[in-house]
């Protein structure tokens, strides 16, 4: 989007918040202000740490709920290798729709190496991948963010390692004897030039089963992030609060973040 979108958005943003300004009443007008006087109240109170605890207690309910309270049931591994095979699914329609798999060679791979390897290695590995997932989810309780950074530099090295290993160890049992660990990079770098992309597709979609504490992460550093411009978050409200014209007060405020936003993009 150019200059000339931009303003012309900003323009129409403007135009359109003025227009509500002059439509909406007296009475409605107070509503929306006594609205934002409880958003100012409820954001005076917020505490990053009791974000971040709920964050937590919210997450771990999801996982149980999708996935069960204890690891060792068939509702786990049922779970998990629904989650797999559907993580599976997503990561080969990517590769389809690029075009990666090339028009001769779709069904070799997708029908016949994705699928094979799947049911031997990629669902075990989803297990133990969703297990590691658990654990890092619950020694996420009441960590600092340098804490939950450090968790999710574990929890990528667990994830590419239940994947890499079991297959070092598949090479290595095909061989009839144990592969150098040079070779196997070589083929690790081989399969990310798409040499092999029903590999990848393997590799990326082991990914999928830390989705939920990458989701984890997402939500604490929002709250992060909420924590640090609390204060001048608490300012615009109050300001917004006591404006005559609320509508074309937020109007305007839309369209200088816009203008801001764009200028920072045409900065990087």
């Amino acid at each position: 989007m150019d200059w000339n979108h931009t303003v012309a958005l900003a323009t129409l943003i403007i135009a359109f918040c003025a227009l509500l300004d002059w439509l909406v009443s007296r009475s409605e007008e107070e509503r929306a202000k006594a609205r934002l006087a409880e958003w100012f109240i409820k954001l005076d109170d917020y505490d990053f740490r009791a974000a971040t605890r709920g964050f937590h207690q919210l997450f771990n309910l999801v996982f149980s709920a999708i996935y069960g309270a204890r690891v060792r049931s068939c509702r786990f591994l049922v779970a998990s290798a629904m989650s797999s095979y559907f993580a599976i699914g997503v990561v080969a329609t990517l590769f389809l729709a690029s075009g990666q798999f090339g028009e001769e060679g779709i069904a070799n791979d997708v029908f016949g190496a994705m699928i094979g390897m799947s049911l031997f290695v990629n669902v075990w590995v989803d297990i133990a991948s969703l297990i590691e997932t658990r654990w890092v989810l619950r020694q996420a309780e009441g960590r600092s963010i340098v804490g939950l950074t450090g968790l999710l530099g574990l929890d990528i090295l667990f994830s590419a390692a239940v994947y890499v290993v079991p297959l070092y160890l598949l090479l290595s049992l095909g061989e009839g004897t144990w592969v150098p660990i040079g070779e196997l990079a070589r083929d690790l770098i081989s399969w990310s030039e798409s040499t092999e992309p029903h590999i990848q597709v393997m590799f990326i979609s082991s990914f999928f089963t830390s989705a939920m504490f990458y989701l984890f992460m997402m939500s604490v550093l929002l709250g992060w992030i909420l924590g640090l411009a609390k204060s001048r978050l608490l300012v615009v409200i109050e300001k917004l609060e006591s404006s005559n014209h609320l509508f074309k007060s937020f109007g305007g405020l839309l369209a200088a973040f816009l203008g801001v936003a764009k200028g920072i993009h045409e900065f990087l």
